[in-house]
């Protein structure tokens, strides 16, 4: 595979990663869930 190969991979790679979350948000909105909870959407709050 080329380094050209690899961006490309990635690349494709990365917009699935988004599209998946995009899709995941929008059921969970579409399913009445406005707070979501973890790491990926915002670092932890203090206690």
């Amino acid at each position: 595979m080329t380094e050209h190969d690899q961006k490309e991979l990635g690349h494709t790679l990365w917009k699935i990663a988004d599209d998946l979350r995009g899709a995941i948000l929008a059921f969970l909105r579409l399913h009445g869930c406005d707070e979501v909870q973890g790491y990926y959407f915002r670092k932890p709050l203090a206690a």
